[in-house]
């Protein structure tokens, strides 16, 4: 993944998945930017694009065993509720048997009182799975030693449904949608192969 994948200090990244059996995954990917001044167009969006780009090239490496089927971004101001609801709006989407939900934001994740995408997103999850980021976090502070103040949490909002927490600053965003999408996709094979319910 970059210049993540080695793991030079120790750490390894996550092998993609083996996809064999398991027909195409669709994933709807939802790109939330949580930040009031972009919220208020002081200035334009630019860490959401970069999500939604950064994923699409992942995933076309693949070879057709993984699609983006659809995708939706928007931009909220740094809002608690407004966040929640941005959440549980996209958590109800409707997924086909072999669908996931990736429901990515970005924002919000720092140390200032109006940083609560990690508080918000909590409040919709029903399994945490955050080493699945802290992961990928400790990859990319390899090339930022700064990506440990992060704050961004990971989890299930349904069974086939997950949220990730990624910091506002674009090349940020690449960097950890680098390191974190193998475990994210080690889960989607999971989800829509499993018979299981959560």
């Amino acid at each position: 993944v970059g210049g993540l994948a080695s793991g030079g200090g120790g750490w390894r990244s996550v092998p993609m998945p083996t996809f064999e059996g398991t027909g195409i995954i669709k994933i709807k990917l939802f790109v939330l930017t949580c930040s009031d001044r972009a919220a208020r167009g002081d200035y334009k969006d630019l860490s959401g694009p970069t999500v939604e780009k950064a994923i699409r090239e992942v995933v076309e490496g693949l070879k057709g065993r993984v699609e983006v089927a659809d995708v939706n971004r928007a931009v909220c101001e740094d809002d608690r509720n407004a966040i929640v609801g941005a959440l549980k709006g996209w958590g109800a989407t409707g997924f086909g048997e072999a669908e996931v939900g990736i429901i990515i934001t970005t924002g919000g994740t720092g140390f200032s009182l109006r940083d609560v995408a990690p508080e918000a997103t909590r409040e919709v999850l029903i399994k945490d799975t955050s080493n699945i980021l802290q992961h990928a976090l400790m990859l990319c502070s390899e090339k930022q030693p700064l990506a440990c103040l992060s704050r961004g949490i990971c989890g299930l909002m349904h069974k086939n449904v997950l949220v990730a927490n990624l910091p506002g600053q674009p090349d940020a965003c690449k960097d950890v949608v680098d390191a974190v999408m193998p475990g994210i996709l080690h889960w989607a094979k999971a989800s829509v192969t499993s018979l299981s319910d959560v």
